[in-house]
C-alpha cells in the first residue's frame, strides 16, 4: 500500500492518510545473503491517482472497477463505474510478455498472473475525457476514451513503444521509443473523438 498525503512547498506533511493506494509486489527471490527481483507479473491490479480540472482528483481502483472523483476538500463527489467486460488472459499474451525472462523467472512470474485482466491498467485525464489503458500487448496499447459521466466515446490503438506522457483535449503526447531510430515525441490528434 502507498499512502497519499498533503505536503507543503517544504515537503512537510500537512495531512496524511487521505488514501491508501494498492500497488502490486514484484516477484522476489530470497537467497542466503541477497534478494533478487525477478520481475513484475503483468495484469496486476494497481490503484492510480490523477489530477483533474477545478482542483479535483481521481483515484482509479481497478479491483472495484471504478474511478472515484474527489474535490479539493477530499470529499467524494462521484463514483464512476468502469464497465469493461471480463477478458481472459490468453496463453499467447503470456508468452509474448514474458519472452525476455529466464526460464526460472518465467515460471515464477507466470504463477502470479491472474486468469482475467483488470478492467484498466492505467488512466489519464484531459479537460473533457478520461482515458483508460485497457490492454497492452506485444504490439499495441488499447486506449478507451470516456466522458466524465462514464459514457463510452471511442477506442484507439497506440504502438506499444509509445510511452504516454500527457493528454490535452483530443491530443495524446507520447515519447516514441523506437529501438532502431531512437526516441522522438509524437502527438496524436483526432478532430472528433466520435469518429474513432
Amino acid at each position: 500500500m502507498i499512502p497519499v498525503a498533503i505536503v507543503d512547498e517544504f515537503r512537510d506533511i500537512l495531512q496524511d492518510s487521505l488514501h491508501l493506494l494498492s500497488t502490486p509486489r514484484p516477484v522476489t527471490i530470497f537467497g542466503e545473503s541477497s534478494i533478487t527481483v525477478a520481475g513484475m507479473p503483468p495484469y496486476q491490479m494497481q490503484d492510480r491517482l490523477r489530477l483533474a480540472a477545478d482542483n479535483h482528483y481521481i483515484v482509479g481502483r481497478p479491483d472495484s472497477s471504478a474511478l472515484y472523483i474527489y474535490n479539493s476538500d477530499h470529499e467524494l463527489r462521484q463514483r464512476l463505474p468502469v464497465n469493461v467486460r471480463s477478458r481472459a488472459v490468453r496463453s499467447a499474451e503470456i508468452v509474448e510478455l514474458l519472452d525476455s525472462y529466464s526460464d526460472e523467472h518465467h515460471h515464477l512470474i507466470r504463477e502470479r498472473i491472474p486468469d482475467t485482466k483488470p478492467p484498466f491498467l492505467d488512466f489519464w485525464v484531459s479537460e473533457e475525457y478520461i482515458w483508460l489503458l485497457t490492454n497492452a500487448g506485444a504490439e499495441i496499447k488499447e486506449i478507451v476514451a470516456l466522458s466524465f459521466e462514464g459514457d463510452f466515446i471511442g477506442r484507439l490503438n497506440l504502438p506499444v513503444v509509445d510511452d504516454i506522457r500527457y493528454f490535452r483535449e483530443n491530443r495524446i503526447y507520447t515519447l516514441h521509443k523506437d529501438p532502431d531510430l531512437g526516441h522522438s515525441i509524437r502527438i496524436y490528434e483526432w478532430a472528433d473523438l466520435a469518429d474513432i
